[in-house]
């Protein structure tokens, strides 16, 4: 798979702390083949499964890409936002 112009990937583990429960998200944003931005955060609600997990996780990249495809606009550029998940519950939901 080669990524398109302004790429983004997102991932979750679910439950992580210990102390917590919560989960937390990653991703990066690639762009031109490099990346542009890249995440790490803990979510702020425990996810009752690993696919709600994963929602927010891919929630949080769409937000990412969506607030990189702005700056890309501001500049003149147009960039479509493609979020790749590998949890078939969260594109189900």
């Amino acid at each position: 798979m080669v990524p398109t112009p302004g790429t983004r990937f997102s991932d979750s583990d679910w439950g992580g702390c210990r102390k917590s429960r919560k989960s937390t998200s990653g991703g990066v944003i690639v762009l031109g083949g490099g990346a542009l931005k890249s995440w790490s955060s803990t979510q702020a609600t425990i996810a009752t499964s690993s696919g709600e997990a994963e929602l927010y996780a891919l929630a949080k990249a769409a937000a990412e890409g969506l607030g990189i495809q702005a700056l890309a606009a501001d500049l003149g550029w147009q960039l479509r936002v493609r979020v790749w998940v590998d949890s078939s519950a969260a594109k189900s939901i």
